[in-house]
């Protein structure tokens, strides 16, 4: 059966273990769809992955609308499908970050969709997009659009990391606080990830 947002987050309730994956194809989201995994990202990663760009700055909205559409597709019977929101498709405007996370549920056929960072402007974005319906994955840590701002791609939540152990603590749980169903964990020291994970009552993944 097809899982749904509110099925992520009664599985930590349940104390289920959770499984996700990257997919950018319809082929390999059939693959996977098959194994029962809980959820697939459509990543804005396929910058570096599928087109060989050095960064993912350069994915644009109409690209994962594109690849969104083929793992919906595929992944017919039981991942719930979540998709990338791109550099630049959230935080220039209020109703440019809602009109393109619609776009990704209405074009893209996706269940979801992903935003990184715990700003307060974000975190007033990602309410904006529940708030009319569109279940919100958060994501904290590493965050590959911010790599410049946060001195290239390195693990986050050490004693001399852009965002402390506190920082991360703290953006956790104002994501959880503003409706995420799930956290990814990107490039977080395994005891940070521990202590996120029990501090909060949403999924956390990575």
């Amino acid at each position: 059966m097809k899982k749904t947002a509110f099925d992520i987050r009664k599985m930590k309730r349940s104390d289920e273990k959770i499984t996700m994956l990257t997919a950018y194809d319809s082929f390999f989201a059939a693959v996977f769809d098959k194994t029962e995994i809980d959820m697939l990202l459509v990543g804005d990663s396929m910058g570096t992955v599928i087109y060989g760009s050095k960064d993912t700055l350069n994915v644009t909205l109409e690209m994962l609308i594109n690849h969104s559409q083929a793992v919906s597709r595929g992944a017919k019977e039981n991942a719930l499908v979540v998709a990338d929101m791109p550099f630049l498709s959230f935080g220039v405007s209020m109703e440019e970050t809602i009109k393109n996370a619609g776009r990704l549920i209405r074009e893209g056929h996706a269940e979801a969709v992903k935003m990184e960072g715990a700003s307060p402007r974000r975190l007033m974005e990602i309410q904006s997009i529940i708030d009319i319906g569109i279940p919100v994955q958060g994501h904290i840590g590493l965050l590959p659009q911010s790599a410049l701002k946060i001195g290239g791609y390195k693990v986050q939540g050490k004693k001399k990391s852009f965002w402390s152990e506190e920082d991360l603590i703290s953006a956790a749980k104002k994501i959880e606080a503003v409706g995420c169903f799930s956290i990814i964990l990107e490039a977080i020291p395994y005891k940070v990830a521990k202590k996120i994970t029990e501090e909060i009552s949403i999924p956390t993944i990575g």
